[in-house]
């Protein structure tokens, strides 16, 4: 593998800032593995990027009393929002804290054996990640024995906030447009929650 040193912008509006705060820092941007297709990013009009939204963080809601088990423990409430990925993309993501969590390991658990039709990995070490990924939706959640702080992140599939989609535009013709991922198309599919 070719290394390039960049001394310019790197292309990445989040990494060019790092690299611009943080010059003696090297950073390394990796290809994307070989066989990996990034999906089509679906247009959506404003009201169907609110519900999606609305959408991601009932599935977050959802998610988060699974992992709790019926523990009190001390959280914040799941809250959702629309958040910028790139230019013009957008990704409704709802977030969950706990505190001083005594069985963090045991709600990561719950989590992995609720996401039934995932992708899952669960990554241990100081801080134990569980990654899960379906349909371009993606739930990440993690655990910090030493401060007992558990953290749930749901994220939808990315989508743009554009025109109105018209549902008789053939996605063959238009590659914008999957009816896998885009709730104009096909209602009955949800992005967040999948086909079944």
């Amino acid at each position: 593998m070719d290394f390039t040193r960049t001394p310019g912008p790197i292309g990445d509006p989040f990494l060019d800032e790092v690299h611009r705060r943080h010059p003696d820092v090297d950073v390394v941007v990796l290809p994307e593995e070989a066989g990996t297709r990034s999906r089509p990013v679906a247009v959506v009009d404003e009201a169907t990027a609110r519900a999606l939204t609305e959408r991601t963080g009932a599935e977050a809601t959802r998610l988060w009393e699974l992992m709790r088990g019926g523990d009190a423990v001390d959280t914040d409430a799941p809250w959702a929002r629309l958040t910028r990925r790139g230019a013009g993309v957008r990704v409704a993501t709802a977030q969950a804290v706990a505190r001083e969590t005594r069985d963090g390991a045991a709600m990561l658990s719950r989590l992995r054996d609720a996401l039934h039709g995932w992708t899952v990995q669960r990554i241990p070490g100081p801080v134990d990640r569980l990654l899960a990924e379906r349909a371009g939706a993606t739930v990440t959640a993690s655990h910090a024995p030493a401060t007992g702080v558990v953290v749930l992140e749901v994220a939808s599939p990315p989508v743009v906030v554009g025109p109105t989609v018209d549902p008789t535009v053939d996605p063959a013709v238009d590659p914008t447009v999957d009816p896998a991922v885009d709730p104009a198309v096909d209602p009955a599919v949800d992005p967040v929650e999948g086909d079944g």
